[in-house]
């Protein structure tokens, strides 16, 4: 399936299906929304009910925030999991000490949840240590639970190279893949976010030069013939987006654009 330019605008207004033991309810309700994109997903019939899961806050911003935002507007259910709240991830743990860095990063989690019009949130709160440390593995149960109960049409997560060889990142991927293979219904996908030969050539070499990457990473970069969904931002909703990116640099190229993969991964549910 290959989401292809239009230019249509896209406009509606989505009710949303709380699950009531799960929801995060700090956002505020989804409004009608106007989105001009070089993408057209009609409404429902492309994506469905789109699960979204992923490691550490800011994962949704820069992998998913546009698509997300894109697919709510053609009247999507879009539901979002966060495992951690990233508490893991300081540089200076005395300016920064774990607990207030994961309530911080959490407050921005939420703040470009609200952005893009997501309501459907789930925070796992698992443990976070650092990227050289996988999540526990007992801990995968939590993804599983959330699978069981959302009816999901696209499933969106990192691939096995968890985009920088973050073990964090890996370990949220083989979750979501083992239990997209348990309980997807029929018909259902599994895209995995990469990123566009065009883009590796133009970032990846800042990007390293910041240490970016972990050890050993292999960033997955593909060529136009093996994307899956392409979405191409460009009005309101890369203004959208850009304002959702916390930490991204200012440029069109390095945010206009959204890129997954279908995994040949077969689903099993029901």
């Amino acid at each position: 399936m290959h989401c292809r330019s239009r230019g249509r605008v896209v406009e509606v207004s989505s009710a949303v299906d709380a699950e009531d033991a799960f929801l995060d309810r700090s956002l505020p309700p989804h409004t009608v929304r106007r989105y001009v994109s070089s993408v057209t997903i009609a409404p429902g019939a492309v994506l469905g009910t789109v699960l979204g899961v992923w490691a550490y806050p800011d994962d949704e911003a820069y992998l998913s925030s546009g698509l997300m935002a894109q697919a709510g507007a053609a009247g999507s259910r879009v539901v979002f999991v966060t495992a951690t709240r990233g508490e893991g991830g300081s540089l200076d743990r005395e300016r920064w000490p774990p607990d207030e860095l994961g309530e911080v990063r959490a407050a921005e989690l939420q703040r470009c949840l609200s952005m893009v019009g997501v309501q459907e949130h789930i925070f796992l709160d698992l443990g976070d240590v650092d990227w050289h440390t996988p999540l526990r593995n007992e801990d995968a149960d939590a993804v599983d639970a959330v699978m069981a109960r959302v009816a999901t049409n696209t499933m969106l997560t990192f691939g096995p190279d968890g985009i920088t060889n973050h073990e964090g990142h890996k370990s949220v991927s083989r979750w979501t893949t083992e239990a997209f293979r348990r309980y997807a219904p029929a018909g259902a996908g599994l895209d995995y976010a990469v990123h566009s030969r065009e883009w590796g050539e133009e970032f990846l070499p800042h990007l390293e030069s910041l240490g970016a990457f972990r050890d050993g990473a292999e960033p997955p970069i593909v060529d136009d013939d093996q994307m899956h969904l392409d979405l191409r931002m460009d009005g309101d909703l890369l203004e959208l987006k850009s304002g959702g990116d916390h930490g991204a640099p200012e440029s069109d190229s390095w945010i206009g654009r959204c890129i997954w993969c279908r995994s040949l991964e077969p689903s099993h549910g029901p």
